[in-house]
């Protein structure tokens, strides 16, 4: 049995590299990011991906396992990766995501 070890470290560099089209063209992550919808459910294999015409605006990855949960959020245009890890599933990581992004341009007014 292998066990995945999940970082911050290794979630920043993963969809850095993904964004910046180092390890997969922007085709294959266009292809990938593609959502799949079964009722409420929406899958996609790499996330969501908001794209303009070939530009990638925005990327984000939500998991959770048992009472374990992640986010790793990437605003390619403003530069700026969030990524939360958590013992505690909640569900609210994408609102905690939401105001550490309103912080971060807060303090740079």
């Amino acid at each position: 049995m292998t066990t995945v070890c999940v970082t911050t470290t290794g979630l920043y560099q993963w969809i850095r590299k993904l964004d910046s089209f180092t390890l997969l063209t922007p085709a294959s992550v266009r292809s990938l990011s593609a959502e799949a919808r079964s009722g409420d459910n929406v899958q996609a294999a790499l996330g969501r991906a908001d794209w303009s015409d070939e530009d990638l605006l925005l990327h984000l990855h939500h998991g959770a396992s048992h009472n374990f949960e992640a986010l790793v959020q990437h605003r390619k245009v403003e530069d700026l990766t969030i990524v939360i890890l958590t013992n505690r599933k909640n569900g609210n990581l994408h609102e905690i995501a939401d105001s550490l992004r309103r912080m971060v341009y807060a303090t740079q007014a």
